[in-house]
């Protein structure tokens, strides 16, 4: 069973409608992968800017249980109940793998939590490709209103950021192309995190 089967079972029976270039897979950097050269190399981000997160601060113990309970609790009952055991154990390795990279970009609790419920709105509903025409249009026009003339250099530190986490999660590009990758939820904390990292550049726009 795939990833897309494991962490939404829906999107495993029929191909995203929307599936196509969206904001992110579609940034206005001609060459993304340019984000993290010495050229645009940064310093981390310090301790203060590191704790201030949208989403609250991240969990002291690092654990969002809460988060991913809400998220993966009764898909694994449905699993059980149906002794599915390979889907139990597949269940565990994408919950812990979710956790790590929660922890890792030290997500806000609550952010944790709202990017978990909109993964799984698009994972359930992927949006069509009139809708997602119309959702990137809007966040391209909120990004370059917010970003201006860093708006690609902003998007190559996100992007770096999103490939990093599809390494951990290959599952998630199919929740992009099904629309969320024009959500500005989701491009806000890909932002972030780069931020953190120090993938943007300190005296750039925020």
């Amino acid at each position: 069973m795939n990833d897309a089967a494991i962490m939404f079972p829906s999107m495993a029976e029929q191909e995203p409608p929307g599936k196509g270039p969206g904001f992110l897979t579609n940034p206005p950097n001609p060459d993304p992968g340019t984000a993290g050269t010495e050229s645009q190399a940064a310093e981390p981000a310090s301790p203060a800017e590191m704790m201030y997160r949208e989403g609250g601060d991240p969990p002291a113990d690092g654990n969002y249980g809460d988060a991913l309970g809400g998220f993966f609790d009764q898909r694994e009952r449905e699993a059980r109940y149906n002794q599915q055991a390979e889907l139990v154990g597949e269940l565990a390795e994408a919950r812990q793998a979710v956790q790590e990279a929660l922890a890792s970009y030290q997500i806000g609790k609550t952010g944790a939590q709202e990017l978990l419920c909109l993964a799984d709105d698009y994972g359930r509903s992927p949006r069509s490709a009139e809708a997602l025409e119309v959702l990137t249009a809007s966040c391209r026009e909120e990004f370059e209103k917010t970003y201006g003339e860093q708006l690609p250099h902003v998007m190559a530190g996100a992007w770096r950021v999103f490939t990093e986490l599809q390494a951990k999660i290959p599952s998630i590009s199919e929740y992009v192309e099904a629309g969320m990758g024009s959500d500005p939820r989701f491009i806000r904390a890909l932002i972030q995190a780069a931020k953190t990292r120090g993938y943007v550049q300190k005296g750039k726009k925020q």
